[in-house]
């Protein structure tokens, strides 16, 4: 019969549709150490961010989702759907690849993810950022011992060993605990009770956290209730925070573009604010992947920018499968690099994300943020006005690696 395997980016899933019998396959949990040197030019990130501009199209044209706050870490769901597609083959492989934008060669995929790890835990004084990947499986179920070295060494993802059949409550408990510890508690509560059953098999998790000081904050004395137009049109109030320096900025026929360094300069909140008249269905794929990697100059800036808060829970499986990848959810699925046989597929993808954004700086989880400081400008210089009042779109990158650890848009701060 066939077994069905759900993913999330904090979770991934393996269920079986019969009860059979197990071999025993114990799994060792230590994590290989890698020593290979980072690179800047690494597929891993450009097929990162290529999927987090197209995942973010697909958000700001849906009539679900376009009018909401967005806020994903695709990052986060890259990690996961890598790590699962290394037990992919086939035609699911390709289409994986495809929407993932992830290399058939399987170490220039494999040391790319790897050396990106590298790269956002290396550690800082001046900010937290984290990435956590763990594999927990089923006590007595066969997985193929290289589907699991692979996962503990490219992807240093530690593995253990659960009861899911017998202790699903105890098993989910264990889990959510995990992802708690490694969010700072911003996500408690990933797995609900019916996300567990006694066909559980495989549980595929990543974590990613950020919390960093901006390299120069707003003063708090300084914020005021001010209006701001939301998505459809309608005044509200919001907490409206301003800062007058210099920021690396661009400036389009129908957007303004702000990149706000947090201390260190690793790490940058990339901001895109659609000029009047425009909106954020405006902003194409092609103009994002230009904001997003663009050297800016820098201009001294008055920026009135709003404090706030987002809490978001995604089920992709709808999304993934209209992105071109509908195959890994079908039964016709191939996932024989996991077991050595046809007998797993994805059946949903659950995506979980936090961010709390105000003058002393930001914290995410399931994602991360990225700093640059900026010198100041003359004070006889006028400044240009940067007045994030209306919808924008947000992103933090890692700018050690040039990866996009979030992303999403506020179309009212109010709403979290």
């Amino acid at each position: 019969m066939k077994k069905i395997i759900a993913l999330s980016i904090l979770a991934l899933y393996a269920f079986t549709q019969c009860e059979q019998t197990f071999s025993q396959t114990q799994i060792k949990t230590k994590v290989m150490k890698n020593e290979a040197p980072l690179i800047q030019d690494n597929p891993a990130t450009a097929g990162n961010n290529q999927f987090a501009n197209d995942l973010f199209q697909n958000y700001i044209h849906s009539e679900l989702e376009k009018d909401k706050n967005i806020f994903f870490s695709p990052f986060s769901i890259y990690a996961a759907l890598s790590m699962t597609s290394e037990g992919a083959k086939g035609q699911t492989a390709l289409e994986m690849q495809k929407v993932m934008h992830l290399p058939e060669n399987a170490n220039l995929r494999q040391t790319g993810f790897e050396n990106l790890m590298t790269s956002l835990n290396s550690g800082s004084t001046n900010f937290k950022l984290t990435a956590a990947n763990a594999l927990w499986v089923q006590k007595d179920y066969s997985f193929l011992p290289e589907f699991i070295e692979i996962n503990k060494k490219r992807y240093k993802a530690n593995a253990e060993n659960l009861d899911f059949i017998n202790q699903p409550d105890a098993a989910r408990k264990k889990i959510n605990s995990w992802a708690a510890d490694n969010t700072n508690n911003k996500i408690k509560e990933l797995l609900s009770e019916n996300n567990i059953t006694k066909y559980t098999r495989l549980i595929l998790t990543n974590t990613i956290y950020f919390k960093g000081e901006w390299a120069k904050q707003f003063e708090k004395f300084l914020t005021k209730e001010a209006d701001f137009t939301a998505s459809e049109g309608h005044i509200v109030k919001a907490q409206m925070m301003h800062i007058q320096r210099s920021f690396s900025y661009l400036e389009t026929e129908d957007a303004q573009v702000l990149e706000m360094p947090y201390k260190n300069n690793e790490l940058s909140m990339i901001v895109i604010l659609p000029k009047k008249g425009h909106t954020l269905q405006n902003i194409s794929t092609k103009n994002l992947e230009t904001f997003l990697s663009s050297k800016i100059d820098f201009e001294l800036l008055q920026v009135s920018f709003p404090k706030f808060k987002i809490e978001a829970k995604y089920l992709m499986k709808d999304d993934l499968s209209k992105m071109g990848m509908p195959l890994p959810f079908t039964d016709k699925a191939d996932f024989s690099g996991m077991t050595g046989s046809k007998e797993l597929q994805i059946s949903q993808v659950i995506h979980q994300t936090f961010v709390d954004v105000d003058e002393a700086g930001t914290e995410a989880a399931a994602a991360t943020a990225v700093g640059m400081e900026a010198g100041g400008m003359p004070n006889r210089i006028e400044p240009k006005q940067f007045n994030a009042d209306r919808p924008f779109i947000f992103a933090i990158k890692h700018n050690t690696s040039g990866a996009v650890l979030f992303m999403g848009a506020v179309n009212n701060p109010n709403e979290k």
